[in-house]
């Protein structure tokens, strides 16, 4: 798509079954050509003549498909793989970043509250066995970090 936008769901009596098949249409495609596109050249308008479809009907497509609001990127079809970032985030950061946009007040807490309760055992068993040994041993978490 050549920008991006804040897109939203269809009341579900209201979706044309034509969008329906659309969006089942390039479902398929993609799940059966991802590896192909990627390494393509292929852009945003090559995939619409694929189909047939006009970007309009494309973004219809999408929403058809959403249960809740979202932001979709200005992105090439061959970026289908790629995580949502920012560019200057990327650059500061020099890490993986994945952006969640926050569309409304309740999926910003549902986002907190998952984030919060995350179990990552292997994690925090690890995070517990340095901290006791830095307690048992009387050294810095450093300390038992680097030794």
């Amino acid at each position: 798509m050549n920008k991006t936008r804040l897109l939203t769901p269809f009341d579900e009596r209201n979706i044309r079954p034509d969008i329906l098949a659309l969006a089942r249409q390039v479902r398929q495609y993609l799940d059966t050509n991802t590896d192909a596109i990627v390494g393509s050249s292929t852009t945003f308008s090559d995939l619409l003549s694929v189909f047939g479809a006009t970007e309009e009907d494309y973004i219809l497509a999408v929403r058809s498909t959403l249960r809740n609001s979202k932001v979709l990127l200005a992105r090439e079809p061959r970026d289908v793989l790629t995580n949502n970032y920012n560019p200057r985030i990327l650059q500061l950061m020099g890490s993986n970043c994945d952006l969640q946009f926050v569309v409304n007040a309740y999926a910003c807490c549902a986002y907190i509250v998952d984030y919060v309760n995350k179990t990552d055992k292997g994690m925090s068993e690890h995070s517990k066995a340095v901290l006791h040994q830095s307690l048992s041993n009387n050294e810095s978490v450093k300390q038992v970090l680097s030794s």
